[in-house]
């Protein structure tokens, strides 16, 4: 009897030890599925920079009034913003003309709420698109700090942490300019 018991107990150990290897395995192939789309996006953002898309989004950006336009073209800037280069449009983003119309849109949001959270999202995403202290400087002429001190404000999570990333990155590539800029 003793020994039945203990096959039986042997048997449901096994059992749960196949399932749950069966259910690592599902998870395994689950993640690497997840991977290659992840690579496949990433390789079709490149794509999608080397056909002037910025140059164009940032002309509609100043050009528009239309709240949904300029939402959507905000939208696709943040999308691009870390995959940009030299080549693909990098140093647009970063002229004068560029990051006072970006400014603009996070202060002046007309009280929609798209055009606040991806404005303002751009606005953390640049310091991380920056790449050097040049552009960081450019940055800090404007008012751009204050917005992503704004966002710290914000219920969720992800753009919390994408405010704390952008303090980060900007006191830790440019220390010396923000201490004789801000204190």
């Amino acid at each position: 009897m003793l020994f039945i018991v203990c096959l039986a107990r042997c048997e449901t150990f096994a059992f749960q030890v196949i399932n749950k290897f069966l259910y690592l395995k599902k998870t395994i192939k689950k993640k690497n599925k997840i991977n290659i789309i992840k690579k496949k996006i990433a390789n079709y953002k490149k794509e999608v920079l080397k056909r002037d898309v910025i140059r164009v989004s940032l002309d509609y950006l100043s050009r528009t009034n239309n709240l949904e336009i300029k939402a959507k073209t905000l939208s696709i800037i943040r999308l691009l913003v870390k995959y940009c280069s030299e080549q693909t449009g990098l140093d647009l983003i970063f002229e004068e003309k560029s990051l006072d119309q970006i400014e603009n849109a996070a202060r002046n949001t007309f009280d929609h709420p798209i055009i606040a959270g991806e404005s303002s999202r751009l606005v953390c995403y640049l310091p991380i698109a920056a790449k050097n202290e040049k552009r960081v400087e450019k940055m800090l002429k404007f008012k751009l700090v204050d917005i992503i001190c704004n966002q710290l404000k914000s219920d969720h999570f992800i753009m919390v942490n994408e405010a704390v990333l952008a303090l980060n990155l900007l006191v830790t590539v440019n220390y010396s300019k923000l201490i004789n800029k801000y204190f």
